[in-house]
């Protein structure tokens, strides 16, 4: 009975709360423990967060970057998010250009009035700077190369 209430709660939920949930549950203890750099968290549930990607794999991507933004939201956890987008786009999960339009959303709305969570998605990309920097150079030498 248990496992049928969990099945229709997890066919109940919208993608974005799939997406937050499932992630929130395999980072939660890795993070907590400061275990996060050693492993890679997403490699093993890879399958899952594929099979979460319907019905559009780039609506997936954007909720699992709100998802490793609420995750690395508390100030001791805010240096792992360029980590984790970085794990997210080696394995696939994150394309750049994703990465980038999220990116440049979050830091468009410039102004004195910002909400909080504004502001903490504003530090978190500020973090992130060095992976967002090496992105746009591998980009650039890929059409280079294709030139």
């Amino acid at each position: 009975a248990d496992m049928v209430t969990k099945y229709q709660l997890m066919f109940g939920l919208k993608n974005h709360a799939k997406v937050n949930i499932f992630t929130r549950a395999i980072l939660a203890d890795k993070i907590d423990r400061a275990r996060f750099s050693k492993q890679k968290l997403f490699r093993t549930h890879k399958k899952v967060f594929s099979r979460l990607a319907s019905p559009g794999r780039e609506s997936m991507m954007r909720h699992l970057v709100g998802a490793l933004q609420t995750v690395a939201s508390s100030v001791p956890f805010r240096k792992y998010f360029p980590l984790l987008l970085q794990e997210c786009y080696e394995e696939d999960l994150l394309d750049e250009e994703v990465i980038m339009g999220l990116r440049e959303l979050d830091l468009k709305n410039e102004g004195a009035h910002r909400a909080p969570e504004e502001l903490i998605r504003k530090d978190l990309w500020n973090r992130a700077e060095p992976f967002i920097r090496w992105l746009r150079e591998a980009e650039e030498a890929s059409e280079s190369e294709e030139e």
